[in-house]
C-alpha cells in the first residue's frame, strides 16, 4: 500500500509536469526496489516462475490494493452489522425490562386490591361475630346461662378475626404460631355450647307449651 501511494504521487507529479518521464521511471524503480537496468523490459520472477514486466508488477499492486480495499469494506460492513445487531438486542432488552416492570406494577396493584378486599371481609365477619356474641349474652337470662360463655367465645372469635387486632398481635410469635389451633378449639367448644343451648331452649319451649296446654285445660274444666 505504501509503495502504491508513492507511485500515485509520482504519477500526479508527472501529470502536473513537475517531473519528466525519466525521473518518474527512476523513482518508481527505486520504490519497487529494482536497479536502473531492470527498469525497462527486464522481467521479474514471481513465486510460480512466471515472468512479468515492471508495468505488470504495477498492475498487480493495483489489484492487490483493490482486493485489500474490498476486504476492508467487507470488514466495515461486518462491523456495522454487528453494531446494529448489538443496538437491536439492547432495544429488545430495554423493551423486555419495561414489560417486566409494568407486569410487576400491575401485580402490586392487584395484590393491594385483593388485600384490601380480604381486610374488608374480615372486618365485616368480625362485626357480625361481635353482634352475635353480645346478643347471645343479652338473651342468656331468658334462654339459659349457657349463652353467656357462648357469647363470650363468639366475641373472642370476632377479636381474633379483626384485622387491626391481628396486626397488633403479629409481634407475639407464640400466639401467631398456635392461632389456628386456638381457633379450632374455640370453634369446637362453641359448637358444643350451641348444641347444649339449643337443647335447653327446646326443653324450655316444650315445658312452656305443656304449661300452656295444662292451663288451657284447667280453664276449660272450670268453665
Amino acid at each position: 500500500m505504501d509503495k502504491l501511494e508513492e507511485i500515485k504521487k509520482l504519477k500526479q507529479l508527472l501529470d502536473e509536469g513537475i517531473i519528466d518521464e525519466n525521473d518518474f521511471q527512476r523513482k518508481k524503480t527505486q520504490i519497487l526496489g529494482l536497479s536502473e537496468k531492470e527498469a525497462g523490459k527486464v522481467e521479474i520472477k514471481n513465486e510460480n516462475n512466471e515472468s512479468k514486466t515492471l508495468d505488470d508488477y504495477e498492475k498487480e499492486l493495483l489489484e492487490q490494493s483493490k482486493i485489500q480495499s474490498e476486504e476492508l469494506e467487507t470488514k466495515l460492513d461486518d462491523d456495522y452489522y454487528q453494531q446494529e445487531k448489538i443496538k437491536a438486542r439492547a432495544q429488545l432488552d430495554a423493551q423486555e425490562e419495561i414489560r417486566q416492570k409494568r407486569k410487576k406494577e400491575r401485580k402490586v396493584i392487584v395484590d393491594k386490591g385483593i388485600s384490601k378486599t380480604k381486610r374488608l371481609l374480615k372486618w365485616i365477619f368480625a362485626g357480625f361475630l361481635w353482634i352475635f356474641g353480645i346478643s347471645a349474652i343479652c338473651i342468656a337470662k331468658e334462654s339459659g346461662i349457657v349463652y353467656i360463655p357462648l357469647g363470650i367465645l363468639t366475641i373472642i372469635l370476632g377479636c381474633m378475626a379483626c384485622p387491626k387486632i391481628t396486626d397488633k398481635t403479629q409481634k407475639y410469635q407464640a400466639y401467631t404460631m398456635h392461632k389456628t389451633i386456638i381457633i379450632w378449639i374455640i370453634v369446637i367448644i362453641w359448637c358444643v355450647l350451641c348444641m347444649v343451648g339449643g337443647s335447653e331452649v327446646y326443653t324450655k319451649t316444650n315445658e312452656d307449651n305443656s304449661n300452656k296446654v295444662n292451663t288451657n285445660n284447667e280453664t276449660t274444666i272450670k268453665e
